[in-house]
Parts: structure tokens; C-alpha cells; sequence
């Protein structure tokens, strides 16, 4: 209901601007200025309600400017002291806005500053990483050649291990062999002596 009561006196605050172009004279603009409060004083009891002081008389206001009735001096300086309180408030506003601006990107400094340490921290984690990756192959590697040269240090240890049997095999022949040869020389030398006494 309160919009249409608004609706209704914009009407006719356009109704007002259009007889204050052409009828120009102050009997009537008294007259017109009276009904239009009449008919506003109706619609706020219609409404059950009271409209607030100040939209009273920002109404009031405005029905006077639109009528070109000269606006009171106190009025003014109302409007002026509103208008000033309004500056002072937005300017607290944007200078609250202007702070809070600066610690936000005083805030995505850090971040980004926090994520750049970050980044290269995690450079150099999976640079380490690689390193350590690539020495543990090599030492696989490493191992895997050991363990083939110990593989063939062990066949070759057995294969000199036969060897050597075989050496001693053959030492033991060639001493049974050279005390055989040794009984039957001192067998030969004996019997030459013998023929030779004879």
C-alpha cells in the first residue's frame, strides 16, 4: 500500500509540474499544494500509518520545489548538514574500504610470496628426489654387476679348487711313480754289482 500511496504522489508531483508551468499564480498553487496535503494526510490514515518526520518532509519538500515555492532557509541547511553527514559517512566507508583493500592485497602478497617459497621448496624436494632416484639405480646397478662378479669369482674359485685337486692327484702320482723308479734303479745298481763280483 505504501508504494502505491508513492506511485499516487508521484503523479502528482508531474500533475503539479504541468499546472505550475501553465498556471503560474499564487492563489492557485496554494490551492493545489493544499489539496495534494489533504490527499496525503488520506492516504496516511487510510494506511494506518505515520509516515517518518524526515520523508514528511522531504514530501513537503518536494511540493514546494515543484510548485517553485522558495524552501525555507532551515530546510536547507537541514539538507546541507544531511548531505555533509552523508559525505563524512562515505568517506569513513571508503576510507574503511581503502584499509581493508590494503590488507587484502597485503594478504595475497604474502600468499603469493608463501606460494613462490612453496614452489621452489617443491623444486627443489623433486630435484633432490631425481638425484636420490637416479642414485639408487646406479647403485642397483652396482650391486647387480657385483653380484655377477662374485658369481664368477665363485666358479672360478671352484674351478681353481679343482685344479688344484687334480695338481695334487697328479704330485701324488708322480711321487709314487718316481720312488717306483727309484726302487728298480737301486734294484738295477744292485745287480750290477752283484754281476760285476762274480
Amino acid at each position: 500500500m505504501f508504494h502505491a500511496s508513492t506511485e499516487h504522489n508521484r503523479r502528482l508531483s508531474l500533475f503539479v509540474k504541468y499546472c505550475g508551468k501553465h498556471l503560474c499564480f499564487p492563489p492557485f498553487l496554494k490551492f493545489i499544494r493544499s489539496e495534494i496535503e489533504k490527499k496525503l494526510g488520506f492516504l496516511k490514515i487510510k494506511n494506518r500509518m505515520d509516515l517518518p518526520p524526515k520523508l514528511d518532509d522531504f514530501i513537503k519538500h518536494s511540493i514546494d520545489n515543484a510548485l517553485g515555492l522558495p524552501i525555507p532557509e532551515s530546510s536547507l541547511q537541514l539538507k546541507l548538514q544531511s548531505l555533509q553527514t552523508s559525505n563524512h559517512i562515505l568517506q569513513s566507508q571508503c576510507l574503511t574500504l581503502q584499509s581493508r583493500l590494503k590488507e587484502k592485497e597485503a594478504a595475497i602478497d604474502l600468499a603469493r610470496t608463501e606460494a613462490s617459497e612453496n614452489a621452489l621448496s617443491l623444486k627443489k624436494s623433486v630435484e633432490e628426489t631425481q638425484k636420490l632416484d637416479t642414485e639408487f639405480w646406479d647403485l642397483r646397478e652396482k650391486r647387480r654387476k657385483l653380484a655377477g662378479e662374485c658369481v664368477r669369482r665363485t666358479d672360478e674359485g671352484e674351478a681353481l679348487k679343482k685344479l688344484r685337486n687334480k695338481a695334487e692327484e697328479r704330485t701324488k702320482v708322480a711321487l709314487i711313480r718316481a720312488k717306483e723308479l727309484e726302487d728298480k734303479l737301486k734294484q738295477a745298481n744292485e745287480e750290477l754289482r752283484l754281476y760285476k763280483h762274480r
